[in-house]
């Protein structure tokens, strides 16, 4: 099968994935319009999450049948939930799905969603190209920390027919039997491609996000765009277009980490910004009634929760000014009325607060958070200067025209709709990010502890409302500039629309910070020809896992020491390793051994029970490695040069070795 024929395989089968589940439960629910284009991806990663716990608690192996029958199951429940509904209701009175008194539309809209979808598509066009210019090929991987354990994850969950969350971060914790939970929706969409296309893990991993940041992200900003300014075709074509114009995402998280499902999470956070908001009464125009948003949300809840859990903290961090705002509103009514109503709301808001900081801190999963910390790695001034004009590293120049948009229209929202608090959230982000990389504040860190303490996670951010702020800047531009050229002929309405698609594809593909972000991806996936402490793997490790199945048994465990390449044999090469990820969390007795003392296998017993307890027969030699925890493993270094291990190939500097001597007797 050629590449190109792999490549439509693979988007058939994660348009599938991505479209089928959900699609079901929007026909159910009856959404049309923005609502149903960007909540089909969002429902179906609910589906495919949860039915990925459920799963293997009632005995069923993970593959497609799993969140198929997990899909009937949500479709039967959602029937008989809006069949009650309705003969709840009082006659003439509506649900707010087909208009009525609650003024809610939530038709198709001719003339407004075909705007944004076109924008969609030519940021889908865009982002495609960034990656296929970073990445030429569906195979290569990034290299970086975050993808091993990604990479790794999905070929344990195939192989143990289980990608629950519960146990897809449990490959790192040999020695532990306590579930560690760990969000795996990212995960189930990948292991479904693979499993569905025949796709490797590595093009599989590819395919997966280009879907997420080229499909989902478009939609999800476009049905909060909507949220916001209302049925507007020339500010929604913009929104479409400008999902591909930020560096900070989708780009940024491919760039860093690799944070995969972190990069699924803030996909699809504009929708959970839009339901929120329509549930406050935020929404202008809103698709959705209040009730339909609230179980529109219970729904989105586990797509966000088992993408990524800071996504929830996220949304309360965007949306904290106007929260404050609401509250302080509902506190001054009820003093309105009378003392004791007021005091009695401030109590309930100081025992909800209360109760929730003492869940939080119950939690030792959120407790460690706040152990994390970020160097000051620049000026507080720079810092505030990345953040505000749209270029955190590794981007060298400012994105001052689409800065200035996006500016432009919070400036319009705040003084024309009274989104005031909009200043206020573009403020803060703002601040925390320069509190985080720009000083050693402890107030900063503790601030940024939901986002594991890294600048980049808050700065990928910005363009959740930076796109609808951009699109709403650019269309005043737009009417400003007909106003001046406006001669006695009146253009056609679909000119506006057109200006709008023209000129956010211009400033998308022209942007220098683009670029510069551009090379630093590229950058990331290059495979050096000579062993880099900054890469994974070199060409010569990257040919021998290759080569791997030639010499080494399907069932054979190599040894290694996993602060080289050396764990990506798992994912890439389909070898089961000693030590899969760089961060053991939690090594069994054996594995402990081996690690210090591999080297003494030819004459220790301990040591020779213990690799054959483990089935140790190879010995992955990537050199040593410095950095990080390398140095607890040398043991395993050393064994390379005993007289334990005999040499059975080589590419370069990189060897696979076999045990030829244990306890003093031939293996």
């Amino acid at each position: 099968m050629n590449s190109a024929t792999q490549a439509l395989l693979g988007l058939v089968s994660v348009l599938a994935i991505l479209g089928l589940p959900g699609a079901a439960l929007v026909a159910v629910l009856r959404l049309r319009g923005f609502t149903a284009v960007a909540l089909t991806p969002v429902l179906s990663v609910s589906v495919i999450a949860v039915s990925a716990v459920v799963g293997p608690l009632l005995g069923m192996a993970w593959g497609w049948w799993v969140p198929a029958v997990g899909t009937v199951l949500v479709v039967v429940a959602l029937l008989l939930l809006t069949g009650l509904w309705r003969r709840l209701q009082l006659p003439g009175r509506s649900d707010g799905q087909d208009g009525g008194a609650a003024g809610v539309r939530a038709g198709w809209e001719p003339g407004v969603l075909p705007w944004g979808l076109a924008g969609a598509a030519v940021a889908a066009g865009l982002i495609s190209v960034r990656l296929l210019l970073a990445a030429p090929g569906l195979e290569p991987i990034t290299q970086n920390y975050d993808t091993v354990f990604h990479l790794n994850a999905v070929h344990y969950a195939l192989e143990a027919g289980n990608v629950s969350s519960w146990f897809v971060g449990m490959f790192n914790r040999p020695g532990s039997t306590v579930p560690h939970p760990y969000p795996g929706a990212w995960h189930g969409l990948v292991t479904l491609l693979v499993q569905l296309s025949g796709l490797s893990i590595a093009a599989a991993t590819n395919v997966t996000w280009l879907a997420v940041a080229g499909l989902v992200w478009p939609a999800s900003a476009l049905l909060l765009t909507r949220t916001l300014v209302g049925p507007q075709p020339v500010v929604l074509a913009a929104a479409g277009v400008l999902t591909s114009a930020f560096t900070a995402f989708p780009y940024l998280l491919l760039q860093y980490g690799t944070v995969y499902p972190n990069a699924l999470s803030y996909a699809i956070l504009p929708v959970g910004l839009a339901l929120v908001l329509t549930l406050l009464g935020q929404a202008r125009s809103p698709v959705v009634s209040r009730a339909r948003a609230g179980l529109l949300l219970v729904l989105y809840l586990p797509a966000q929760g088992l993408s990524q859990p800071n996504g929830l903290f996220s949304i309360a961090f965007l949306l904290t000014p106007l929260l404050v705002v609401l509250v302080l509103s509902w506190l001054r009514a009820g003093f309105g009325r009378s003392h004791a109503t007021g005091w009695g709301r401030t109590g309930l808001v100081l025992v909800s607060l209360t109760g929730a900081a003492a869940l939080l801190s119950a939690s030792d999963t959120i407790r460690r958070l706040f152990n994390w910390a970020h160097p000051k790695s620049m000026s507080f001034d720079e810092a505030l200067w990345r953040a505000a004009t749209h270029f955190p590293l590794p981007a060298a120049s400012p994105a001052l025209v689409l800065s200035a948009l996006v500016l432009w229209g919070l400036y319009q929202l705040a003084r024309h709709d009274g989104r005031r608090w909009m200043i206020a959230s573009f403020v803060l982000t703002v601040l925390v990010y320069g509190l985080a990389i720009g000083s050693d504040n402890e107030l900063g860190n503790a601030l940024i502890a939901p986002w594991y303490g890294n600048p980049d996670r808050l700065a990928a951010l910005m363009p959740l409302f930076g796109v609808p702020w951009a699109a709403v800047g650019l269309e005043r531009v737009i009417a400003a500039v007909r106003r001046r050229l406006r001669g006695p002929r009146t253009r056609p309405a679909l000119f506006a629309p057109l200006v709008a698609l023209a000129a956010a594809a211009l400033l998308a593909t022209t942007s220098p910070t683009l670029w510069q972000t551009n090379t630093a991806l590229a950058e990331t996936f290059r495979v050096p020809a000579a062993s880099d402490d900054g890469r994974r793997l070199d060409a010569d490790e990257l040919r021998l896992l290759e080569q791997l199945g030639e010499h080494v048994p399907e069932d054979a465990v190599l040894a290694n020491n996993p602060w080289n390449g050396s764990p990506l044999a798992v994912a890439l090469a389909g070898h089961d390793v000693l030590y899969p990820y760089m961060t053991m969390e939690s090594l069994d007795e054996d594995r402990a051994l081996l690690r210090g003392q591999l080297d003494e296998i030819a004459t220790s017993e301990p040591v020779c029970s213990a690799a054959e307890r483990l089935d140790v027969e190879y010995l992955l030699d990537f050199g040593e490695s410095p950095v990080g925890q390398g140095p607890l493993y040398a043991g395993i270094d050393r064994a390379a040069d005993s007289q334990a291990f005999e040499e059975v190939a080589a590419v370069g500097e990189a060897r696979l070795l076999k045990l030829a001597r244990c306890a003093g007797r031939t293996a």
